[in-house]
């Protein structure tokens, strides 16, 4: 099993992402680990930039 953390985020941001997950048909924690899944930090960035050069 996946180890699990704690975020915390106003009312109105946790409220907001359910709803959006929701729409989605997934749950919450789903939803963050795909938003999380799309963003690149800056080191994955240069490294990536790296392997193109």
């Amino acid at each position: 099993m996946t180890e699990r953390a704690t975020i915390k985020v106003s009312r109105t941001a946790r409220d907001h992402l359910a709803q959006v997950a929701r729409e989605r048909g997934v749950t919450l924690r789903q939803l963050v680990e795909q938003l999380a899944a799309q963003k690149r930090t800056a080191a994955q960035i240069a490294e990536q930039d790296e392997v193109h050069c």
